[in-house]
């Protein structure tokens, strides 16, 4: 993205496709309505990408957060990364029994970035907080992904067997 690119003009939101590799220098400076920019890749940010910018959340995968600079703390910038990763070990449970479906990964959804499990119900359920309990013999994959606004941003999986 060029410098300046959206510099002073009435953007309320921005999302960034994974193809951006670099926000120039002053890229959304002084837009009054921003409120969000949402990056689906890990993008290099000047410094000064957000000068004269107050309020806007910065949402980016975990990682990337120190390539945003939200400037001075008075302006209410806040840069909120996120993440979904699951061990590739698969997670083994008896009928009856709970473990932490999350337990050697890693679950960053900040507000309000949605949280949602899909598996197979026969064999597991899994519950919000990522606990998985076994209810009947087999093996499920169980992927959890992270959307905001509808849009993934983030998802992975794990094998789990009862």
């Amino acid at each position: 993205m060029r410098e300046r690119a959206f510099e002073a003009c009435a953007l309320s939101e921005a999302w960034l496709p994974a193809s951006v590799a670099t926000v120039g220098p002053r890229a959304f400076a002084s837009c009054p309505s921003l409120s969000r920019v949402v990056a689906l890749g890990s993008p290099g940010a000047a410094a000064d990408a957000l000068a004269e910018c107050a309020g806007v959340s910065v949402y980016c995968p975990a990682g990337s957060e120190d390539s945003w600079n939200p400037g001075l703390p008075a302006a209410g910038n806040h840069v909120m990364p996120y993440a979904a990763s699951l061990s590739a070990e698969p997670l083994a449970i008896a009928a009856g029994e709970s473990a932490d479906l999350l337990g050697g990964g890693e679950l960053l959804a900040p507000e309000p970035v949605e949280t949602s499990y899909s598996y197979p119900a026969k064999p597991l359920s899994v519950d919000p907080d990522g606990t998985a309990t076994g209810k009947s013999e087999g093996s499920a994959d169980v992927a959890v992904a992270l959307t905001l606004d509808g849009v993934e941003l983030a998802r992975a999986s794990r094998a789990v067997e009862v």
